[in-house]
């Protein structure tokens, strides 16, 4: 595990590699919408929040065996999926094709046949994968489309954040805080995609259940909750929205699930329980 979190930035770098040569058919664009489940769910609500103030065209995250109702020909469909059997997602794609949507594909799965596909590499067993191959390729893809802005002084400057990144003891010192408490991460409205994400980190690396809430929804419901001492509250605090402070938080998520599945006595790679529902 701790290999993998130290190689992080040369996934990311590797990402951008993997989509350069990438065509695209392009058409007319309504709406986009994304297909994933657990991390390829994830990179879709970071890309939608990240984009939420520029996209052009409506956004929607779909995480269930189904597919809006509105798809259609101009509608453009990541069907995302690191392993190629999430039964969900094998799914979506079919019924997006009958549909005759635009469709990208990414997986690490070399036997599916699929359309437009981006091949990831699928040399680990580690899903978190699929998010730091697949995020800059599909800001990438989207700018080509023209949906969105480019994103290339963005995306460097994210590299350069995850490069630098130097916080491990201080996310040990939050995981220590975490240890045997009850996690409620909170954060702003914009970085609320983020905030999921330390959600799924603790829960699939050191096996913890989670609370995870945005402002301004707390401020309508869970203020009013009690909070005794078995909680402990972790606020994410941006100062702007940009790519760079996102990773920055995902990536100290991916530090403080690691140090705390080491206090809880767990292997971070294994679950166990998600690989038996697959069966």
């Amino acid at each position: 595990m701790l290999e993998l979190l130290e190689k992080v930035y040369e996934q990311y770098e590797a990402s951008l590699e993997l989509v350069k040569d990438f065509k695209i058919d392009k058409k007319k664009i309504d709406n986009v919408v994304f297909c994933g489940m657990g991390a390829s769910g994830v990179v879709s609500d970071i890309v939608k929040d990240y984009v939420y103030d520029e996209v052009k065209v409506p956004v929607i995250v779909n995480k269930n065996s189904n597919i809006p109702g509105f798809v259609n020909k101009n509608s453009l469909v990541f069907v995302i999926s690191h392993s190629g059997h999430s039964k969900e997602i094998l799914s979506c794609y079919k019924k997006a094709k009958e549909k005759r949507a635009q469709i990208i594909s990414i997986t690490g799965n070399r036997k599916l046949n699929w359309k437009n596909k981006l091949l990831i590499p699928d040399n680990t067993k580690f899903g978190r994968v699929v998010l730091y191959y697949s995020l800059f390729p599909i800001l990438v893809i989207l700018s080509k489309y023209g949906v969105i802005k480019n994103k290339d002084k963005e995306i460097n400057k994210a590299l350069r954040a995850i490069k630098g990144f130097k916080d491990q003891k201080k996310a040990e010192k939050v995981a220590r805080k975490l240890y045997k408490k009850m996690p409620v991460i909170r954060s702003s409205f914009a970085y609320r995609s983020v905030g999921y994400y330390w959600k799924t980190q603790l829960n699939e690396l050191s096996k913890v259940f989670v609370v995870q809430n945005f402002y301004p929804e707390i401020n309508h419901n869970e203020i009013e909750a009690v909070f005794g001492n078995k909680l402990e509250i972790v606020e994410l605090k941006e100062k702007k929205k940009d790519l760079a402070s996102m990773l920055y938080y995902m990536h100290s998520a991916d530090w403080v699930g690691y140090y705390l599945a080491k206090m809880n006595k767990v292997d971070p790679l294994k679950t166990l329980v998600i690989d038996k529902l697959k069966k």
